[in-house]
């Protein structure tokens, strides 16, 4: 993804009921809204790169933290 751009809730539930991973490359800002919790972030995501800025809360910041580590 390169300018601006995000996940939606709805995205990362149906790729919890088909046991998948979403790789998440972005340039620019991505915006993880609020009302994904980190657990459901931590379920659904394999990698997370941002290069830009990061718009999430400080929970699903701490997720990637530990998912890229």
């Amino acid at each position: 993804m390169v300018g601006i751009g995000g996940v939606e809730k709805s995205v990362l539930e149906d790729l919890v009921e088909r046991n998948e991973k979403l790789n998440i490359s972005a340039v620019g800002v991505f915006i993880v809204p609020k009302n994904i919790s980190a657990e459901l972030f931590e379920k659904t995501i394999a990698q997370c790169i941002v290069r830009g800025k990061l718009v999430a809360s400080d929970e699903i910041k701490e997720v990637i933290k530990r998912i890229m580590n």
